[in-house]
Formats: C-alpha cells, structure tokens, sequence
C-alpha cells in the first residue's frame, strides 16, 4: 500500500513544487498586470496548502511503514531513533489530549532486530502511558520519552507519563498476561506482556519505577548492533551545496510515466534529462551515454534497479558511484539486503522538490570534479 501511494504521491508533489516555481514568474512576464491580482495570491496560497495536505500524507505513510513488518521476526540493523520518532508521531493524537509531550532523542548506534517489532514495542508503552494520565487539562500532565547510550554501550529508552501510578502488589505482575493498568474497558491487558516478549526476543530488558499519584517510568534496555551508526545506504538530507551549479546529464529510471515525466519538469531546466521506463530501457542508454547522475527507482517489474545496478558489473564501479535509488516504500527481502550492502544514498517518494535540486546540484558537482 505504502508502494502505491508514494508513487502518485510522488507526481502529485512534483508537479505541484513545479507549478509553484514557474507559475510566479511567468505571470509577470507573461501578463504583469496579474502579478498585482489578489486571485494569484489566492492561487499560490491553495497550491501550497495543497503541497503541505501531501507532504503530510507521505508522512502518515511513512510512519505506519515501519508496522507493515511486525510479523517478520528477521534481524538486520535497524535505527531505532527513526523508529522512535515514527512511532511518536502515530502516538501523537492519543497524547496529545491528555499530555504534553517530551522527546529527547541521543544520537544513537543502530541495533540488531525487527523494526515492526519493536515499533509495536514503543508503541504499546506510549499509549499505556497517556492511557495512564486521567481526562484533565493536558498542559498539566506530562508524557516523555528520551533515549541514550548507557555505560556498557547498550541502548537505553525511558518511556515516563505524570498519571496515575502503578501499587506495589500491581507492580509485581505488571507483565503479566491480562494484567492492565488501564480503566475497566480499556484493553485485555496484554500489551506489557508482549513489550516484554519483544523486549527479550531482541535481547534485551525493560523494567518499571512507578510511585501512585506521581507517575511512571517503562525503561528498555537493548544491546547495541554495531560500535557506532555508520548507515550504509544514506536516506539523503539534500543538503545545499556551496558549488556553483553545472548542468549536468542526469538519467531518470523509472517504470512509472507520471514520476518520470514530472521529474523532467522538475530538473529539466537545470539539466539534460533523460528517461527510462524500464530496467532493459536503462542499461541501454547506459551502455551508449554517461551520465552524471542516475536516479533509480528501486523496484521494478522483469529488470529491477537492483539488476540495472548490478548489470553494470565490478568493472564499471565509477558508474555505479553515480546511482541513487529511489524507492516508494516497497521493500523485499532482497532489497533491504541490497541496500544494507552498498553505499549509495537513497531517496523516499513522495519527493520535495527543493531537497531534491539540492541533492541534484550536490551530486552533479562531485561527478563533474572527478572528470
């Protein structure tokens, strides 16, 4: 579902930012008279709230991604700061009517596990916890979550709500399946015993300091994957570059129409583009043309970008370099390895059009001053 939202989304984002962009100056040079139009403005103003109603729905999209896993037990590394701050967002309407929130996220080394697992993980404990807070005024009544690198390089998550508190006798079983701290008719109590399942499952602990009337604390504790995060495939920030722009050759690989044609309007007038609809189409072009930049879709039906990528073969790996996949929320077994695997950046669909220029202008420039 993520697959097939993303990639309209994706062409409805472009053509909008695109429309956005030209739409100003050729009115005044066009007819200038219209540029002084109050309908104009009124034009702009529904095309950008019409932008920030997508942006918001790639971003729901996004957040439930992570869930679309919850039954693959596979272990890979993860990031569990990203999963943090998705499942925060999913847990925001429940929060927010009874709490005010706190996140405070370290930077943190990736870990070794499930990711739907263990957002279902903090997702329970989150919703216990403003569950836990008694209908109020919520700027009274407080919901946190902070996360850091404790002394023995494990991962601690502290997951603290001002309710109402959890007794001695309670406390002892509160892990225990059927046992709640909710309210008659608020659940079977079996989230805390599934907490604590996936909590174990990953090698891990998590335990409660509670006080009635003052609140209480869940803390996870999980063994750290790696020494230190260093992602392989980059999700991309599109940071500005200081270089003076270039125009550079840049091939679109994509089996979706709409996406390619819109990222032709969207780089076209800064660059030479190109498009493939298909991965045989692809290393075709490539096999006549360099290219200063290659932006490929990730799954594709017969030939993937995978295969694209993989075609080139060892020997081409200065082309390689030049790739970045893009992908739409569709993820196999074999091209979540395949993105652990090599170095390239990645982008997600639906695109923001400034962030991708950025990105673009960034990577052009790098090609051009290795030639």
């Amino acid at each position: 579902m993520a697959h097939e939202i993303n990639n309209p989304l994706g062409y409805v984002l472009g053509n909008i930012g695109y429309v956005l962009d030209e739409l100003p100056g050729l009115v005044a040079d066009a007819v200038p008279a219209l540029a002084e139009d109050p309908r104009l403005g009124e034009l702009l103003s529904a095309l950008t709230d019409a932008r920030e109603g997508a942006e918001r729905i790639g971003k729901v999209v996004r957040d439930l991604r992570v869930f679309s896993r919850a039954e693959d037990d596979g272990r890979e590394l993860v990031d569990l700061r990203a999963i943090l701050e998705s499942t925060c967002a999913i847990a925001m309407p429940t929060i927010r009517q009874r709490a005010r929130f706190m996140n405070v996220l370290a930077e943190l080394p990736r870990i070794r596990g499930s990711e739907g697992r263990l957002a279902q993980l903090f997702l329970n404990l989150l919703v216990n916890a403003a569950q836990a807070i008694d209908n109020g005024p919520a700027e009274q009544n407080e919901v946190s979550v902070r996360a850091q690198v404790v002394r023995d390089g494990a991962i601690q998550v502290d997951v603290s709500d001002s309710g109402r508190g959890i007794g001695p006798d309670a406390i002892e079983r509160i892990f225990d399946p059927f046992v709640t701290r909710r309210r008659v008719g608020g659940g079977a109590g079996l989230s805390l015993a599934i907490c604590q399942s996936i909590a174990t499952a990953h090698g891990g602990i998590i335990t409660v300091v509670s006080k009635l009337g003052k609140g209480t604390t869940f803390s996870v504790k999980l063994p750290s994957g790696e020494a230190r995060a260093t992602p392989r495939a980059r999700e991309s920030d599109a940071p500005a570059s200081a270089v003076k722009d270039r125009r550079g050759r840049i091939l679109i690989v994509d089996d979706e129409p709409a996406i390619a044609a819109s990222l032709k309007r969207l780089l076209g007038r800064q660059h030479d583009v190109s498009a493939a609809l298909s991965g045989r189409e692809a290393l075709d072009l490539l096999a006549k043309q360099d290219f200063d930049l290659v932006l490929c879709d990730i799954m594709m039906p017969d030939v993937s970008g995978m295969d694209v990528f993989e075609g080139l073969g060892d020997d081409r790996e200065a082309e390689r370099e030049k790739f970045v996949f893009m992908t739409g929320g569709a993820f196999t077994t074999r091209s979540r390895t395949f993105l652990e695997g090599v170095p390239n950046v990645r982008i997600s669909k639906p695109f923001e059009a400034a962030k991708l220029r950025a990105l673009v202008r960034d990577r052009v420039s790098k090609a051009r001053r290795k030639e």
